[in-house]
């Protein structure tokens, strides 16, 4: 029975390979990856792949793919890079493969099948074969078909020597050949036509178990490999959600933290501005207020000159319609002021209340000996203000130039004798306002290792006679080389830096003449950081004032400082936290 049966199952099994032909797939094969081998080796098995691939009856063709941007060790084993390859290429299947050293005459072969329509992989299998090229063209057929069929050539073989020795088996029992009863037998010829038995009255249940099984394990490998991959999948996947949510978090601890850093440094700036404006508006007040008390003082000088110039001059009993303008000479400045001198009228002085007159005088200016130079130095230095009390006409000084050459300053004049206040004029040395001063300078300063230039201006604002609150800030430049594993190729190797000290401090200084020396000392506060970081310090300083006009001069000045920052020490290599401070300038000078 079952030598009988044989035949017709070959043939159905002929009948079921014919959809399989059918319906045949393409395929692409993917230049090989070389890992560790030469590109060419790599190049020459992926040609002898894609040959036996293209005579496999389960594909109408193999293509082979020329160079291939992607196709990596990585994209072998990534269901998406694979996907996108098969699809460009167009074809159903895709096959891949990396080509590594295994000892050193034999090659690791990676091949791996994928199904560019469901986008899975197929199969993946690694095999192990000697470098000969005989020995290479003799394999690659059969490591294909194990990875094409999941069948390899020993198991393919194995399989159809034990259905030929079925087919042939020429010791088959008796019992195969039983007869049916003679009252079973039909006479009448079975045509397809007649005929009440089917395919499966035909079938070998041997081999149908076997095939079963077969189906059923490459079932159940083709589910293994499909979980496996989807697990793959998935698990990749996962690795890719949970690197993108730490990248996300990460950016945005870092947009957080720079936001913070934001809102902090526009604080500290709004802070800055704020104590600037603050010590701005404090310092226009005070300056406002010394320039209101300034003028205030000049406005009484002037209202007390005022009133000293017009004071009414009295004749004694002469009326003074019978005085005429000529009978009055003033001489030089120093006739008007009469000084004691300690040698009496031998010594050249006047009178302290000058002559008296007993009815109409007729002395004559000349009638009285002229001070002598050193009196008239003296009175011209201490009284020099009193000029301001003659006319503004010119005539008194033409009157004292007539009196210098002799010529007589007075008529004779009938009446009682003059009487008029004392002509002696108090000392006065102007104003004596302080002004408010505004300098600005430019110099050299050296700290610790850092040669500086230093540039800015100060306020001098006047608290009493020969005491000055000095307010301001002086930038401090220094070009410094940037560290070797800093410089950006084809940057610079060195850049300017710049830290900006702020101070504040009581000068003396004198004001009466124009040169003006002054000594003092200030507190200063040096940020010398990006953060902010502050430099608390003080300095001495000594320099002078030597004023061109009232309002206007040149200055000089010398400073030697201490300043101490906790970070200094960063700053350059060898500094440390605290340091001396030198520095010399020299500028312009504005009063006010």
């Amino acid at each position: 029975m079952t030598s009988r049966s044989h035949p017709l199952s070959a043939g159905l099994l002929s009948l079921l390979a014919l959809p399989t032909a059918a319906f045949a797939q393409s395929a692409a094969v993917a230049p090989f990856v070389p890992n560790g081998v030469d590109a060419k080796v790599a190049a020459n098995i992926t040609a002898l792949t894609s040959s036996e691939m293209d005579f496999m009856s389960e594909y109408d063709g193999a293509e082979e793919l020329g160079a291939t941007p992607g196709m990596n060790q990585w994209c072998l084993d990534n269901p998406g890079c694979m996907a996108t390859i098969g699809r460009q290429a167009g074809a159903d299947h895709l096959l891949g493969g990396m080509v590594s050293p295994s000892g050193g005459d034999s090659y690791a072969i990676y091949l791996v099948l994928f199904d560019v329509n469901s986008g899975t992989f197929v199969r993946k299998q690694s095999f192990t074969v000697a470098t000969s090229p005989e020995v290479l063209a003799d394999s690659m057929g059969g490591f294909l078909r194990t990875v094409v069929t999941g069948v390899s050539p020993e198991q393919e073989a194995a399989s159809t020597s034990v259905a030929d020795a079925d087919e042939f088996d020429p010791f088959a029992e008796e019992d195969d050949f039983d007869f049916a009863p003679a009252s079973t037998i039909s006479h009448t010829v079975g045509t397809p036509g007649n005929s009440t038995a089917s395919l499966d009255d035909f079938e070998d249940p041997e081999l149908v178990r076997r095939e079963e099984e077969e189906r059923r394990r490459l079932a159940e490998e083709a589910a293994a490999a499909a979980a496996a991959e989807e697990a793959a999948r998935r698990a990749e996947e996962q690795a890719r959600l949970r690197a993108e949510e730490e990248a996300r978090r990460r950016a945005e601890e870092e947009a957080r933290l720079a936001a913070e850093e934001a809102a902090r440094q526009r604080a500290e700036e709004e802070a800055r501005l704020a104590a600037e404006e603050e010590a701005r508006r404090r310092a226009e007040e005070e300056a406002r207020l010394a320039a209101e008390e300034a003028a205030r003082r000049r406005a009484e000088e002037e209202r007390r000159r005022e009133a000293a110039a017009s004071e009414e001059i009295v004749f004694g009993s002469v009326s003074p319609d019978e005085i005429e303008v000529e009978d009055i000479q003033f001489g030089d400045a120093t006739a008007l002021i009469s000084v004691e001198d300690a040698g009496g009228d031998d010594g050249g002085g006047y009178a302290a209340s000058g002559p008296s007159y007993s009815g109409r005088s007729s002395a004559r200016v000349s009638d009285y000996e002229r001070p002598t130079e050193r009196s008239r130095a003296r009175s011209t230095e201490d009284y020099l203000g009193g000029l301001d009390d003659l006319d503004d006409s010119g005539s008194s000084r033409d009157r004292s130039a007539r009196d210098r050459s002799g010529r007589d300053s007075s008529r004779d004049r009938s009446g009682s004798g003059y009487s008029g206040p004392s002509t002696e004029v108090a000392r006065s040395g102007g104003s004596g306002d302080p002004p408010l001063t505004v300098t600005a300078r430019g110099g050299y300063s050296y700290y610790q290792s850092l040669n500086f230039i230093s540039y800015g201006g100060e306020i001098g604002i006047p608290l009493l006679p020969s005491l000055y609150l000095k307010m301001g800030a002086e930038a401090f430049s220094v070009k410094r080389e940037i560290p070797q594993q800093y410089v950006e190729p084809g940057g610079p190797t060195s850049t300017w830096e710049t830290i900006l000290p702020i101070g504040f401090g009581l000068h003396y200084q004198r004001t009466a003449t124009n040169i003006r020396p002054y000594v003092g000392g200030d507190l200063t506060i040096t940020p010398y950081t990006a953060d902010f970081k502050v430099a608390p310090g003080f300095r001495a300083r000594l320099g002078c004032d030597f004023m061109i006009v009232d309002s206007f001069g040149f200055n000089i000045n010398a400073a030697a400082g201490f300043w101490y920052g906790s970070d200094l020490a960063k700053v350059a290599e060898g500094m440390s936290a605290a340091g001396i401070v030198p520095q010399i300038s020299a500028g312009t000078v504005l009063a006010f």
